[in-house]
């Protein structure tokens, strides 16, 4: 038996939809789980893709793990438990995202997507970068979504917040175009040429 500080069940437990999904044996090593299949005669079930080292994850699990594991057996679990805090850490962003839109005043204004730069302007860096990211995800025309780079976003911010008060500045990504206009922010399809 495997026991965990509450809190800190590396990925044994989650939400699902309305549930909780629980994964148990997931701490428990794959030599384990086949030893006590074999003894209890569980019929195993495996997937043919699982073979096929063209997949990332297939490549990982065959070719990269097993040498990390050689020189730091603790590896495997080290990792899990990473990428579940990494998890928890984008559940919080996501969570704090909302929280800060909803102070920014997002709306749709002349039929796009918009957002108070002023009330975006009072949050930290780390916030404010935050919450763009979540408002451009949401934000997209046409059922596009928008993932910006680091320096993407940094140049959004530069047009938005540093240039001059007269300026119409525009950042046009994927098809889609940033353009501020009265301390609004917009996510809109290109503007045809003069407008």
């Amino acid at each position: 038996q495997t026991r965990h500080r509450p809190g800190h069940d590396c990925g044994r437990s989650r939400a699902f939809g309305p549930g909780l999904l629980v994964r148990p044996m997931l701490a428990l090593p794959r030599s384990v789980l086949h030893a006590y299949a074999k003894k209890n005669n569980v019929a195993c079930i495996d997937d043919p893709s699982n073979a096929d080292i063209g997949f990332d994850r297939n490549y990982l699990r065959h070719a990269v793990f097993p040498t990390l594991t050689n020189r730091w057996p603790q590896a495997a679990d080290k990792l899990a438990c990473a990428a579940q805090h990494m998890a928890q850490s984008r559940e919080l962003a996501a969570e704090i995202a909302l929280q800060d839109l909803a102070r920014c005043d997002v709306a749709a204004q002349w039929g796009a997507p918009s957002i108070c730069l002023q009330a975006l302007r009072q949050l930290t860096p780390a916030r404010r970068r935050n919450a763009l990211r979540a408002w451009l995800r949401y934000a997209g025309t046409e059922k596009k979504t928008l993932q910006l780079s680091m320096a993407q976003l940094e140049e959004l911010e530069a047009q938005w917040f540093d240039a001059r008060e007269d300026a119409s500045p525009c950042l046009a990504i994927a098809g889609i175009e940033l353009r501020r206009y009265r301390q609004r922010g917009y996510c809109v399809a290109p503007l045809s040429p003069g407008t």
